[in-house]
C-alpha cells in the first residue's frame, strides 16, 4: 500500500478484528486438517472531519470452486412481516 496513513488505518482496523475475536491470523498449518475458508475482503477509506477512517468490506458470496460461503450458511425463519 503505497498511502502510509491508509495502512496505518487499515492494520489498526485489522488489529482490533483480530483482538476482538472476529478474524483469526492464518499461519502455515492452518487449513491443513478439514476445510479452511478464506473470506475476500478490501478496505473503504473516507475522511470525516479531516480524520481518515477504514471500514472493512467481506464478500462473502465470492465463489471458490462454485461454492461461497453465503451458499453454506443454514437459513431461518423470515423474520420480516409482510407488507
Amino acid at each position: 500500500m503505497k498511502d502510509p496513513a491508509k495502512q496505518l488505518a487499515y492494520c489498526t482496523v485489522i488489529e482490533e478484528y483480530i483482538r476482538n475475536g472476529w478474524v483469526e491470523e492464518v499461519t502455515s498449518q492452518h487449513g491443513q486438517n478439514g476445510k479452511t475458508w478464506y473470506l475476500p475482503h478490501h478496505a473503504v477509506y473516507k475522511t470525516v472531519n479531516g480524520e481518515l477512517k477504514c471500514r472493512i468490506v467481506f464478500d462473502g458470496s465470492a465463489k471458490y470452486g462454485g461454492v461461497s460461503l453465503n451458499q453454506c450458511l443454514e437459513t431461518g425463519p423470515n423474520l420480516q412481516t409482510d407488507l
